[in-house]
């Protein structure tokens, strides 16, 4: 099944979906309130959810927005953004990429029609944590390569490990946040690409770039 809907609100107890079999599109979805919040809850193995936002933004102040699911282990999630991006209002909101720490799971971060931005909070602060497998397809709903942009501050939990796939590219435009000693490996995949800016860097975790992908460093010096 596929539920398409408009702005959504939603407050400090509420989540999207207690699960979703099918695909969910939504045109603007904020998150508001205090206490760690999944977009899905008992989704179920073997599942996979799909969920598609024009825009996404986090207006929290406190605790974690995961984009993934709360309470069931090995769970699979693709999320489609479009031209609005990721986006943050509030000076302590912040995404998880990944399901709740208790389970494991796979998040696919990919773009729905065109480019589009993970931003950076107002403060700069620490925005996006990476935890378990996070994969980011440069491609489309369509096929067609496009580029994530990639402009939060992030960190990762232990264990977690990040591939790049599809024909696009994945833009690093700031720094893995240094507040431990993990940092997770990145896999460049198929004919993916993961380009730096100037200064940029995903921490000091080893970086695979396989056979047909590249890793570009476009401007700057950069300290990996």
């Amino acid at each position: 099944a596929k539920v398409d809907v408009g702005d959504i609100l939603l407050n400090a107890k509420g989540r999207l979906s207690y699960f979703n079999y099918g695909e969910m599109a939504v045109t603007n979805l904020t998150m508001t309130g205090k206490g760690d919040r999944h977009l899905t809850y008992k989704q179920g193995i073997g599942y996979k959810s799909v969920f598609k936002f024009n825009s996404l933004t986090n207006s929290m102040t406190g605790n974690w927005f995961y984009l993934g699911n709360a309470e069931k282990e090995n769970s699979k999630s693709e999320f489609y953004f479009g031209e609005g991006g990721l986006n943050f209002s509030g000076k302590d909101a912040t995404y998880c990429f990944g399901s709740n720490q208790r389970y494991d799971g796979l998040v696919i971060i990919r773009p729905w029609y065109g480019d589009f931005t993970i931003a950076k909070r107002a403060d700069d602060g620490v925005s996006v944590l990476f935890n378990h497998k996070v994969e980011f397809n440069t491609n489309d709903e369509s096929g067609k390569p496009r580029t994530i942009i990639w402009e939060a501050k992030t960190r990762s939990n232990h264990g977690s490990l990040v591939t790049v796939t599809g024909n696009g590219t994945l833009l690093v435009n700031n720094t893995h946040f240094i507040d431990g000693t993990y940092y997770p490996p990145v896999t460049v995949m198929a004919s993916a690409t993961l380009a730096f800016g100037k200064g940029a860097n995903l921490g000091k975790g080893a970086v695979t770039v396989e056979m047909d992908a590249t890793m570009e460093v476009l401007s700057g010096i950069n300290k990996f």
